[in-house]
């Protein structure tokens, strides 16, 4: 009896796994084509329906353990607010991303914020400002995930 149970528990562990791993391919078959989908609606000026498309794929991405791509989606939101909603508010939205990676300690994230700052202050005209954050910016990226390019500070 005692084998049959503990035959039973190595089962439902190894269905676990699998449940698990197949959920996460989907995730990531999620993650690419919602990638995809707002590209091209950062690209066409959509801001509605990238909105709509940012909050699934950064859902998307938590499911799939992908936190570059939903900080990046979260960044490329912020970036086109800026024109849609309005600085102060693209500023507050900014705030959420670096309250979010900081509750998480989340490196990617707190790089990501202080890029899209850069950004931001950049288009506004405040170029030491810009400076500021983009150097410290590089600095996470050269700390944090040497990998990454660096071509876009």
């Amino acid at each position: 009896m005692r084998r049959v149970s503990r035959l039973v528990s190595l089962l439902f562990l190894l269905m676990t796994c699998v449940l698990t791993v197949s959920a996460q391919n989907d995730a990531t078959a999620e993650v690419k084509q919602l990638t995809k989908d707002m590209y091209d609606q950062f690209n066409a000026d959509d801001y509605e329906k990238l909105v709509t498309t940012v909050d699934k794929l950064k859902e998307a991405c938590i499911r799939a353990g992908d936190y570059k791509t939903f900080y990046k989606a979260w960044g490329n939101l912020i970036i086109k607010a800026k024109t849609h909603v309005g600085r102060p508010q693209a500023m507050k939205m900014i705030k959420e991303m670096r309250d979010y990676a900081v509750q998480r300690d989340h490196k990617f994230g707190l790089y990501s914020a202080t890029y899209t700052t850069a950004y931001l202050l950049n288009q506004i005209g405040d170029h030491a400002g810009a400076e500021q954050n983009y150097l410290k910016a590089a600095e996470y990226l050269k700390k944090y995930f040497p990998e990454e390019s660096t071509a876009s500070i």
